[in-house]
């Protein structure tokens, strides 16, 4: 949402950078013609 300065319900909404600590995240690729890619990636915790 281009220009969206508040939301009409609760969004965390991040407008400058913050530091946080990632833990998962989730790829998702779109080609042409049908090609598309998921990429799952998590830290393994012992």
């Amino acid at each position: 949402c281009v220009g969206l300065q508040e939301s009409d319900f609760d969004l965390d909404l991040v407008l400058t950078p913050r530091q946080c600590e990632v833990q998962q995240v989730l790829n998702f690729s779109f080609g042409f013609g049908g090609q598309n890619a998921v990429m799952a990636l998590g830290s393994f915790v012992t």
